[in-house]
């Protein structure tokens, strides 16, 4: 075999061998990305969520209410938010039995975690009771929040 042949060979294995290392590193490197960032300077930022509800009168809901969720980012994954809700409220309530006030709010209950996980989930996991609303989010899906 010529000597020129080779050395064709070794540099083709040579590039092969690079191209696998460069996949690797980057691999590697995009689940180092999607991993938890625990020093994330998101974590603890207070943040709203709305959404439109059906008929769902355990929340003085009617077609097309909006229900506004606040709470705090408590879990950051690459671009993947989780939050833990402290309260939702029924921002325009129109139902008389549900009192007087425009806006009702409910607060996330210490001492009773089925109402907590029903209504406001816990961190990374969605209400039970509303199941169209997603467990994570973007970040250009949620709003700052002053309160």
């Amino acid at each position: 075999m010529p000597a020129a042949m080779i050395g064709k060979n070794a540099m083709a294995r040579a590039f092969g061998y690079l191209a696998v290392l460069l996949v690797s590193f980057f691999a590697a490197l995009w689940l180092i990305d999607r991993g938890r960032d625990e020093h994330s300077p998101l974590l603890g930022t207070k943040v709203t969520y709305e959404i439109t509800a059906e008929q769902q009168p355990e929340v003085c809901a009617t077609a097309k209410s909006r229900i506004q969720f606040k709470g705090q980012i408590c879990d950051v994954a690459g671009d993947d938010l989780s939050v833990l809700w402290n309260s939702l409220a029924n921002i325009d309530n129109t139902q008389p039995s549900c009192g007087t006030e425009k806006v009702i709010r409910w607060p996330r209950k210490a001492s009773d975690p089925a109402y907590n996980a029903r209504f406001l989930g816990s961190c990374g996991i969605r209400p039970d009771y509303f199941r169209t609303m997603p467990s994570t989010f973007g970040p250009n899906s949620l709003k700052a929040s002053a309160d």
